[in-house]
C-alpha cells in the first residue's frame, strides 16, 4: 500500500516537473516567437523605409529626365531655327554669288575687249617702231644723232632726209641688257609706217655697223602678244624641224601656210604635229605645271 502511494507521488511529481517542462518550453517558444516577429517587423520598417527611398529617388531622377528632355527639345528647337536660317541665308548666298559670277562674266567680257582695243592701239603705235640693239652707249650721248647715222648709213639717204622721217628716239632698260650687260636698247619712231617698212627690208638685204658692231633691228609688239606667242614656241621648233612654212599673226600667235602644191606626206606630217600639239595642251590642262610637257 505504501509502494502504491509512492508511486502516485512519484506520477503526480512527474505531472508536475512535465507540466513545468512544457510551460518553460512554450515560455521559450513565445519568446522566440516575439523575437522573430520583432525582427520581421524591424525588417518590414527597413524595407519599407529603402522603397520609400528608392521611390524618391525614382521620382527626382524622372523630374531630372523630363527637365533634360525640355532643355533638349529646346535646343533641338533652336537649332533646327537656326538651321533654317542657315539654309535661307544659303539660298541668298547663292543667289548673290550667281548674281556676282554673271558681273564678274560681264566685267570680263568687257576687259578683254578693253584689253584688245588696247593691244590694237599699241600694234598700231608700234607700227611706226624700231627697236636697235647693240648700239654702243656712252655717257651724255646725242642717240638721235648716233640713230639717225646709223639709218642714213643703212638707206644711203642725207642726213637732213632721215631727219625728218624719224620722230623721236630714246633708250629702255631691259632684262635683255642687265642678264647679258650690254647697251640698252634703242627705240625709234618714225613719222610714217612707209619708212619703217623700207628699213626692215634694207635690213634684211644687208646689215648695218656701228662701231665695228652689227646692229640688231628688231619690230616691236606689245607685251601681251609676245607672251602669247610665247605659248607655241615649242610648235615654232617643230614646224621648223618638218621645214612647214608659217607666219606670225597679229593677235593670235602664229598662221600656218601651206599651198596646193605641198605633198601629201607634208600634209600628214602637219597633222602628226598638230594631234601631239593636242596631246600636249590637254596634258597641260590636266597639270599645268609640268612644264617638262613643253621640253
Amino acid at each position: 500500500m505504501a509502494y502504491k502511494l509512492r508511486s502516485e507521488k512519484e506520477i503526480k511529481d512527474l505531472r508536475v516537473t512535465q507540466k513545468r517542462t512544457s510551460f518553460s518550453e512554450e515560455s521559450q517558444v513565445k519568446e522566440m516567437t516575439e523575437m522573430i516577429l520583432k525582427e520581421l517587423h524591424r525588417m518590414q520598417e527597413k524595407q519599407d523605409a529603402y522603397q520609400k527611398l528608392a521611390q524618391e529617388q525614382m521620382l527626382d531622377f524622372k523630374k531630372e529626365i523630363k527637365n533634360e528632355l525640355k532643355g533638349m527639345k529646346q535646343e533641338i528647337g533652336s537649332i533646327s531655327q537656326e538651321l533654317k536660317e542657315l539654309k535661307s541665308d544659303k539660298a541668298e548666298l547663292r543667289k548673290s554669288h550667281e548674281k556676282l559670277q554673271r558681273e564678274v562674266h560681264i566685267l570680263e567680257g568687257k576687259t578683254n575687249k578693253i584689253e584688245t582695243k588696247q593691244e590694237l592701239m599699241e600694234m598700231k603705235e608700234m607700227e611706226y617702231q624700231l627697236r636697235l640693239r647693240n648700239i654702243y652707249e656712252e655717257s651724255r650721248e646725242n642717240i638721235r644723232s648716233v640713230v639717225v647715222e646709223i639709218m642714213a648709213n643703212l638707206t644711203q639717204c642725207p642726213i637732213e632726209e632721215i631727219e625728218n622721217r624719224i620722230d623721236r628716239v630714246y633708250r629702255i632698260n631691259t632684262n635683255y641688257a642687265k642678264r647679258n650687260k650690254t647697251p640698252r636698247d634703242v627705240i625709234v619712231n618714225f613719222t610714217k609706217k612707209i619708212y619703217r617698212d623700207e628699213i626692215l627690208k634694207l635690213n634684211n638685204e644687208n646689215y648695218v655697223k656701228f662701231k665695228e658692231k652689227k646692229v640688231i633691228i628688231l619690230r616691236e609688239f606689245p607685251l601681251d602678244t609676245i607672251n602669247r606667242r610665247r605659248k607655241y614656241f615649242f610648235l615654232v621648233e617643230e614646224l621648223k624641224r618638218h621645214n612647214i612654212r608659217f607666219r606670225k599673226a597679229t593677235m593670235r600667235g602664229y598662221f600656218i601656210q601651206q599651198s596646193a602644191q605641198k605633198k601629201r606626206k607634208k600634209q600628214e606630217q602637219l597633222k602628226q604635229i598638230l594631234e601631239e600639239i593636242t596631246e600636249i595642251e590637254n596634258k597641260l590642262k590636266k597639270n599645268p605645271k609640268n612644264n617638262k610637257l613643253l621640253q
